[in-house]
């Protein structure tokens, strides 16, 4: 009988991981694959109905590094009454730290995933 484990963690776990990952037998997601680009943050505002121009789009990137929530967030914040395009008021930190900023890796696996969210508009 065949059996999965899902694993999460925030730190690598002191377990024989090396053994799985040369077998092929484990699939790791890190916060890279979960990172948006700006191409996912221009499809984020489209889907949510926030025409953002190129620089808006790269500094919701900046201030959000790639998170979905905080890319989220911001486009929550646009679309307030009266709320600023150079997000102004809108928080976090202006440049993310080394250890809370996602590579941008560009692999397949990231690509999968995030094209698993297009809108059926952004399909056509």
């Amino acid at each position: 009988m065949a059996f999965k484990v899902v694993l999460l963690t925030r730190t690598d776990p002191v377990l024989p991981l090396h053994k799985l990952r040369l077998s092929g037998d484990m699939e790791e997601i890190r916060a890279d694959d979960l990172a948006l680009r700006p191409a996912d943050i221009a499809t984020l505002a489209q889907a949510t109905g926030v025409d953002l121009t190129g620089a808006v789009r790269d500094r919701v990137f900046e201030r959000s590094a790639g998170w979905p929530a905080g890319a989220r967030l911001a486009m929550l914040h646009l679309t307030r009454t009266g709320a600023t395009h150079d997000l102004t008021g809108f928080g976090g930190p202006t440049a993310p730290s080394a250890s809370t900023s996602p590579a941008r890796s560009s692999n397949a696996k990231r690509r999968r995933w995030a094209g698993s969210f297009n809108s059926p508009a952004s399909q056509t």
